[in-house]
């Protein structure tokens, strides 16, 4: 087969030195079909029918030579079809092959974000609004900073005279600095009648659709949910373990008007799923940046010490940020080191199989094993056991640092949520040395940015009373 692709491309060769292109189409094209990667001959055929500006031929070859290429290559099948639909697109300005050409090519893996956002221009023009809205989605998925997707954006979701996505698109232009004179005055007019805070609470169903990172959705989260409610003994501090005089340290809200206060009650109806005391240590100075920490009493508390923030929105995002983590999900994610944490959950593994392989210090898994079966009851067990049989399973795959990224990924987008505001979030964000993790702060940017421009938390702005209404 190899000799008789050789032959055929000598002999086209030849044929074209001789200006005979027919013959020459004809043997390179036989090249290709004894050997699809049969090297030159492909580019051969293209040059000669460019030249001779034969596209009608061309874009026939390019099919056929698509039909040679094997399903897996997709390198070369996405090469290909990329040519061809510039080809459908520039030289014929044939609407319909090109947006076919384009499709296929967004369906072969990798893609590059330019190939949505040409295939939205050119949905655009066929009118296919929506499918269009998708591509854009598409290409800041895989390029969260091109601006000129979000450009592309807003102007549809202003054909569609869906305001507040104009606004909340807007405002992600304004953190990538790149807000054009026209577009400062539209956000400026559509943030007049913005609502500034969130009006309704995020109920359960809007927690998990929406705030909780799909990497934070593990059988994980259920065993550290279920073991810190069944057995809470375990895990409660007294006020004066952390420092406080709950008589004296203790916010009435009800009787006291200051920022924290009036931000705390935002943050707190906001996040409603828990309820946490507010504390207040103004001549202390907290190790944590934010001057706020969460803490294990009962009920859950906030200290907001000395070096607390003045600023509302800043107040807004830690406040929310800190709800999220005293979440059953992931309070004992906050509060316990990492090896505490990894011992507690395999010894409640070990409790269900005894021949677990543990990763964590084998002494405190065993500790941690002998105080659960102490605090947990029989009914609780049976709650708690088929998370753990499904984590034992994957135990081998499972990444104990992601998981925690994705739950500080998550703390981040609910101080975003209910600060309301993008740029103070990115600020925090970026400042910050470490949260949860050490990741670093490119990473958290990049996520709070998908989840600012994803189409769930465009959705979510309705159902929690942030969205433009007019």
């Amino acid at each position: 087969m190899g000799e008789s692709a050789q032959y055929h491309f000598d002999k086209g060769e030849k044929l074209r030195e001789e200006k005979d292109y027919s013959g020459a189409l004809d043997h390179f094209n036989k090249a290709l079909d004894a050997d699809p990667s049969f090297p030159n001959a492909f580019s051969e055929i293209v040059d000669i029918l460019a030249k001779n500006k034969d596209w009608q031929g061309l874009a026939k070859n390019y099919l056929a030579m698509i039909d040679r290429v094997p399903e897996d290559d997709t390198k070369t099948r996405r090469s290909l079809w990329k040519d061809l639909g510039e080809l459908y697109r520039v030289v014929f300005r044939d609407l319909q092959n090109a947006i076919h050409a384009y499709r296929t090519l967004t369906s072969l893996k990798p893609v590059d974000p330019d190939d949505w956002n040409t295939l939205g221009e050119l949905l655009l023009a066929n009118q296919d609004i929506n499918e269009a809205i998708f591509c854009y989605h598409q290409a800041i998925k895989q390029s969260p900073e091109q601006v000129s997707s979000y450009r592309n954006l807003w102007k549809l979701f202003n054909r569609k005279e869906d305001y507040d996505k104009v606004l909340a698109t807007l405002a992600i232009m304004v953190f990538l600095g790149e807000l054009e004179e026209d577009e400062e005055k539209i956000l400026k007019f559509l943030s007049k009648k913005a609502p500034k805070e969130p009006r309704r609470p995020i109920n359960a169903q809007s927690w998990e659709s929406a705030l909780v990172h799909d990497d934070a959705k593990s059988p994980l989260r259920r065993i550290l949910n279920l073991i810190y409610q069944q057995a809470q003994a375990m895990f409660t501090m007294s006020h004066s373990d952390v420092g406080l005089q709950r008589k004296s340290d203790l916010v009435r809200l009800r009787l006291n008007f200051s920022q924290l206060s009036r931000c705390f009650k935002i943050a707190s109806r906001t996040m409603s799923e828990v309820h946490v005391e507010l504390f207040q240590k103004s001549a202390l100075e907290s190790s944590k940046q934010s001057g706020l920490d969460l803490v294990r009493t009962n009920p859950v508390g906030i200290i907001a010490y000395g070096n607390s923030p003045d600023n509302r929105l800043q107040l807004l995002f830690y406040l929310g940020r800190l709800l999220a983590l005293a979440h059953p999900d992931f309070i004992l994610a906050y509060s316990l080191p990492l090896d505490e944490l990894k011992a507690l959950v395999d010894g409640a593994c070990l409790i269900v199989e005894p021949d677990f392989n543990t990763t964590a210090d084998a002494t405190k898994a065993q500790e941690a094993a002998r105080r659960l079966k102490e605090v947990i009851t029989d009914t609780g067990m049976k709650q708690l056991e088929p998370a753990l049989r499904e984590y034992i399973g994957r135990s081998v795959e499972f990444d104990f640092g992601r998981w925690l990224e994705a739950v500080e990924h998550t703390a981040n987008r609910a101080g975003f949520v209910v600060a309301n505001d993008l740029s103070v979030s990115m600020n925090i964000i970026r400042d910050e040395k470490s949260m949860l993790t050490s990741m670093n702060a490119d990473d958290k940017e990049r996520e709070l940015l998908l989840f600012a421009a994803s189409p769930q938390y465009l959705q979510f702005r309705k159902d929690i009373g942030t969205a433009w209404t007019g």
